[in-house]
């Protein structure tokens, strides 16, 4: 079934091409992501496959048949709303029927024939699922403590974590998903992943996280000068077939470029020799050069490389020590006695739960924010950089290139010559026009690359970056990656980024809780394989029983302490249930083991298995929820 059907898009802005003659379909059950680098025009591809933006020349198709849910960078919430209000909506039965049914449970007298019409409301629309994914996906994404929060007064990464909560608990057909792992930490952002796999979800996203792309997805679009390729596959697949596309095409214009060279002489010799000479021949030539020009204009566009050497200040033998780096608000602590001396070339990452306080390290190591208790000794060469995800401010009636000149006319890079702010901004992918345009007509993402430029502009030697991957294309950052690579100073960096820092960095400061802060040597990878008896300890959020759910149940606790009669009796019906199904799941595992099985009935089997693996699950949740009531 197609969920999705773009046809024949062409799109023009002023005499620039953006789409010519794009087609795609999303089929259910497929998790497609669209891939493109910055200026390739995908964000607004996405807004008019999301219904924000349509033009009469083309027809979006979307399946009238199904439920289809959106994820954006803007998320679009009442802000005089509750995220409970949002979370639990009235219109949606089973949320309904839930909620009053934890109203019922939690009173002081039950009422039984109200008890028992609930019961049978709830069995007959197989509520006890929703109220099982309810409590995992709030205490996965950790909404817990905002539900009584309006929507107005959160920040705009809860927000998004908001939105995304309903859109999981809600279940859609399809999802149309805008950088879904923004805002979250690394924790959510795997257990999201699982998430989405486990559960039969078709979707469309654009996101840059390189894991996410190759643990998630079953198809890759690459949006390149305005045509889609489509890579049936996940994201390793789809690099080893670009590199074989790329490959070919560079052979493909190189032979053009031997054709045209030949031609070229020929139509360069006197008329009288070319006379003898077929006039089609001569047709042929023109073409040729057109179609020559084109090609290469569109290769090149596709190798815009972040070359920069930086030639660093020296850095001396001692850089930074710390010792007894003590910070508190209040009761939270941020740090507690940390101590650790920073060596020449070392690439720290600093990473863990959002909360924990990694930004306020960094405010703490830069001088900006006062310690309780510290002694730091500071080398006297040492020049900070600071890249920070914070509101970019640039002056808005000044033009790109005196942004850069009021910082340096030139930089000194790695091999000693002087770079001017011209051909340094060619070199972060800012063409000439560009460049004596004003800063106000910039985009985000160029802000934000424009804003790396003169931190390195500075020649710092010692490099701290805040979410460096953010808003930036997989493209840029692997470009970033290899300039890092080559950076021969200290480098510290936050980010929820688990390829580009597997590849960038040798060590991790884990924030544990508690202002205790460790360091583990090698990729978060590593950590996570070897240590995850830690993560299974201090990372993973407990799933909490419902009670949190309801206005009445958030400010004061369950009196009850021991299930009811009908509560014990359903408790006792779901132990009967589970032995039941897992007696079925064994059943298909035996079938499975069979050679001479058909392969439609494999596929019925297989369907089976997972509906079977599905209420299992839901049923083991209310039983959980049930234990929680008497824990």
């Amino acid at each position: 079934m197609q969920y999705l059907t773009v046809r024949n898009l062409h799109k023009s802005f002023t005499h620039k091409v953006i789409f010519d003659g794009l087609d795609m379909i999303v089929n259910a059950g497929q998790r497609v992501a669209l891939v493109a680098g910055n200026g390739a025009w995908k964000t607004t591809l996405f807004r008019c496959l999301t219904g924000d933006m349509s033009f009469p020349e083309w027809t979006v198709e979307r399946s009238d048949k199904i439920t289809i849910w959106q994820l954006t960078q803007q998320t679009e919430l009442n802000d005089n709303d509750n995220v409970l209000d949002v979370l639990f909506d009235d219109k949606n039965t089973r949320a309904k029927l839930i909620k009053d049914y934890e109203r019922i449970i939690s009173a002081e007298s039950l009422h039984q024939d109200e008890y028992d019409r609930l019961v049978d409301e709830i069995d007959e629309l197989d509520a006890w699922s929703y109220e099982s994914r309810v409590r995992v996906v709030i205490a996965q994404l950790k909404l817990k403590n905002y539900l009584h929060k309006t929507i107005g007064i959160l920040s705009g990464g809860e927000k998004k974590r908001v939105a995304l909560a309903k859109l999981l608990i809600e279940e859609p057909d399809f999802l149309l998903l805008d950088e879904p792992t923004n805002h979250l930490d690394v924790v959510m952002i795997e257990w999201l992943e699982d998430y989405i796999r486990r559960h039969d979800f078709t979707l469309l996203m654009v996101t840059h996280d390189r894991y996410f792309l190759e643990n998630v997805c079953t198809d890759i679009y690459e949006l390149e000068a305005g045509e889609i390729y489509r890579y049936p596959g996940n994201y390793s697949y789809f690099l080893e077939q670009k590199a074989r596309r790329d490959a070919q095409e560079k052979k493909e214009l190189h032979d053009m470029k031997q054709l045209y060279r030949k031609e070229l002489e020929w139509m360069r010799t006197a008329p009288r020799a070319r006379e003898s000479k077929s006039v089609y021949r001569s047709k042929n030539f023109y073409s040729l050069e057109s179609d020559y020009k084109v090609a290469r204009k569109k290769f090149h566009q596709k190798v815009q490389w972040l070359e920069l050497g930086v030639k660093l200040s020296r850095l001396w033998w001692k850089i930074m020590k710390v010792e007894g780096m003590t910070k508190s608000f209040g009761e939270q602590k941020i740090v507690q006695d940390f101590n650790y001396e920073f060596q020449q070339g070392e690439r720290v990452w600093i990473v863990w739960p959002n909360g924990v306080g990694k930004s306020t390290f960094i405010r703490l190591l830069l001088g900006d924010e006062p310690m309780d208790a510290w002694k730091i000794d500071m080398g006297k060469t040492v020049v900070f950089g600071h890249y920070t995800q914070e509101h970019i401010d640039f002056d808005p009636s000044k033009k790109v290139l005196e942004i850069v000149r009021d910082v340096a006319e030139y930089i000194t890079v790695a091999d000693g010559s002087k770079l001017s702010a011209t051909k340094l901004l060619e070199r972060f992918m800012f063409p000439p026009k560009q460049q004596h345009g004003f800063v106000r007509f910039l985009s985000w993402w160029e802000k934000r690359r424009l804003s790396l430029l003169l931190v390195l502009l500075r020649n710092p030697n010692f490099l701290i970056l805040d979410e460096p991957t953010n808003d930036l294309d997989v493209q840029t950052i692997q470009v970033l990656e290899q300039f890092l690579l080559a950076y021969a100073g200290c480098l510290v960096v936050i980010s929820h980024d688990r390829f580009f820092m597997d590849k960038v960095v040798e060590h991790l400061f884990v924030f544990e809780g508690d202002g205790k802060i460790s360091d583990f040597w090698w990729s978060y990878t590593d950590y996570r394989d070897q240590k995850s008896s830690i993560v299974q300890k201090d990372i993973t959020v407990p799933i909490e029983p419902l009670k949190e759910i309801t206005p009445e149940l958030l400010d004061e606790p369950i009196k009850q302490k021991k299930l009811s009669y009908l509560e014990q009796r359903e408790f006792d019906r779901l132990g009967q249930e589970i032995e039941s199904l897992e007696e079925k799941k064994a059943v298909i595992n035996n079938k499975f083991q069979q050679t001479s099985i058909p392969y439609k009935e494999i596929k019925s089997l297989w369907d089976d298995m997972k509906q079977i693996i599905a209420q299992i699950e839901e049923k083991e949740g209310r039983r959980l929820a049930l234990l929680d009531k008497i824990a």
